[in-house]
């Protein structure tokens, strides 16, 4: 038998590298030709189902995070436009409140410059009228 089976391979190599079909239809009692899985015709359509099942499981999973993911960063987004928004405010608050006070400074020196200025210039001017007029009297005393 042996023989044989050599001879047969010997003869025909090609033979001896044959491989199985993808698909290899079988009945009940048939020996196997190839090494393999082997299954049943209608396991195959639960298994195809299986995959599916778990592939769109897994993509609700996907899509689930992704939402999460986009709801924590919008949050966050509005969470620092908020900040910033808040930070503008109060720059803007303390803007007003200083042009408040220069323009309240502005105001008082301007009062002060227009009512004083006037009377300290004549004042000056009165009383160096004085002084040269006492010191004209003072020297015509002397002699």
């Amino acid at each position: 038998m042996r023989f044989i089976l050599a001879a047969i391979l010997l003869a025909a190599p090609q033979i001896s590298y044959a491989e199985c079909a993808d698909l290899t239809p079988l009945t009940q009692g048939q020996p196997v030709p190839c090494d393999g899985v082997h299954i049943k015709s209608s396991a195959v359509a639960k298994l195809i189902v299986d995959k599916q099942t778990a592939e769109q499981q897994c993509q609700n999973r996907i899509d689930a995070q992704k939402e999460i993911s986009n709801v924590t960063c919008q949050g966050d987004l509005a969470k620092k436009d908020n900040e910033i928004q808040g930070l503008k405010d109060i720059h803007k608050i303390k803007e007003d409140i200083k042009d408040k006070q220069i323009d309240f400074l502005i105001g008082r020196l301007d009062k002060v410059h227009s009512t004083r200025t006037g009377w300290w210039y004549a004042g000056g001017v009165m009383s160096g009228i004085v002084l040269t007029m006492a010191s004209a009297w003072a020297l015509n005393q002397i002699k």
